[in-house]
């Protein structure tokens, strides 16, 4: 989690055999286990809208695809995203921006990974009393350790329009409202669990 970073350029390198049939095998796992369905691309470049491929991207060729429940497509592209860190690559998870037109309407995320120019750099972050309840010598050491890991998932705009309440050892997440609110909220549950141990629920404000 620490590693990962949002990483938008890549290089013109291609991604192996081997890996692409971890990533896929992961894949077939977590649609198994999930509502949700992902479908891997290795010509990716039309997916974006156009300003992202000219200006802020380059070399996007690989992605995930996803489609479904935009809780579960959060939760599920967290966990790949974090696949992929451990595989050696980089990645990008795309809320918006996406050219449906191109890709399909019904598509809900992109996750764009590859050989990354750099290896990206950690956003600002707010504070563990900004994002939550939290009180040292009140709280377990757990629910500071999901809580730390939540600031270092992708937020739209690195904005981090979240809130954790302890809810008496059974954790609860509030989104602000927006059009990623869902997407975030599955994204922020699995990076907390998977620190912690713990089952984050989402609560709608």
């Amino acid at each position: 989690m620490q590693e990962r970073h949002t990483v938008r350029k890549y290089k013109d390198e291609l991604i192996s055999e081997d890996i692409k049939d971890k990533i896929n095998a992961k894949i077939i796992e977590l649609c198994h286990d999930h509502d949700v369905l992902v479908g891997l691309e290795t010509d990716g470049a039309t997916a974006l809208r156009g300003v992202m491929t000219k200006f802020m991207s380059s070399n996007v060729k690989n992605m995930l695809v996803f489609k479904g429940d935009r809780y579960q497509v959060g939760y599920v592209a967290a966990e790949l995203m974090l696949f992929i860190q451990e595989l050696g690559l980089n990645s990008w998870f795309v809320g918006g921006s996406i050219n449906r037109k191109k890709i399909g309407e019904d598509v809900v995320a992109l996750l764009v990974f590859g050989h990354g120019q750099t290896n990206g750099k950690g956003h600002q972050t707010k504070t563990i009393s900004q994002v939550s309840d939290y009180q040292p010598n009140r709280y377990p050491e757990w629910y500071l350790a999901g809580l730390n890991a939540c600031l270092l998932a992708p937020t739209a705009f690195n904005k981090q329009h979240f809130y954790v309440d302890y809810n008496n050892g059974n954790p609860q997440i509030y989104m602000k409202t927006g059009p990623y609110a869902e997407l975030e909220a599955g994204i922020l549950s699995y990076f907390f669990e998977k620190a912690s141990g713990y089952k984050l629920t989402y609560g709608e404000a």
